[in-house]
């Protein structure tokens, strides 16, 4: 064989190697994140407006997803932020946003909704990156049914469980009073059968 042949070969092993290497790195990644992170409870809000074409997925909205700032930066719409939690009563709460890296503690990169820095109040809103739940097509229509109805009925509990570690977060389940909606799915959709 020649040079050219080889130089080839050679690029495309590399080429198939990569196609392996990249999605399987992925993977492993969120195995790590659910395995080894720390668990979370995650309260949810209802979703308006309602989008029937959303997919095969749940589209989350966040409750507690605002906080006072305490330090002197500045932030704007769409900015990138180190959110740093805590748990309280059970649920993620936000501890502090920052533009800066945490050194330790469970945090997560999201992005500032809205700034509102008026002299009397300073608050930013913030939008996490795990606001998708997706799971099995045939499943999500009549998941996203009991997550949205369950979101306006008074005194339910809908939560996400998502797993954080070192900034990177995995939404585990999505819960209603302690049910996972793709049991709710499940049995909803064998009682139309």
């Amino acid at each position: 064989m020649d040079n050219k042949k080889l130089l080839f070969i050679g690029f495309f092993a590399l080429v198939v190697v990569a196609q392996w290497f990249i999605p399987l790195q992925m993977i492993t990644e969120q195995e790590d994140i659910l395995n080894t992170g720390k668990l979370y409870k995650f309260k949810t809000a209802p979703i308006d407006p309602y989008d029937a074409f959303r997919g095969k997925y749940i589209y989350l909205n966040y409750a507690n997803n605002e906080v006072k700032i305490t330090n002197n930066e500045k932030f704007a719409y769409d900015d990138d932020v180190f959110v740093q939690l805590k748990d309280s009563s059970g649920y993620a709460l936000i501890q502090s946003v920052s533009k800066k890296e945490p050194n330790s503690g469970d945090y997560v990169k999201g992005k500032i909704s809205y700034s509102n820095t008026n002299n009397y109040r300073k608050t930013v809103g913030v939008q996490y990156p795990f606001d998708r739940f997706y799971m099995n097509e045939y499943k999500a229509e009549s998941a996203e049914t009991a997550y949205n109805e369950a979101n306006r009925i008074p005194n339910q509990k809908t939560y996400a469980l998502v797993v954080i570690k070192k900034g990177k977060a995995v939404i585990k389940d999505v819960l209603i009073n302690n049910i996972s909606v793709q049991v709710l799915a499940k049995n909803k959709r064998n009682s139309q059968k």
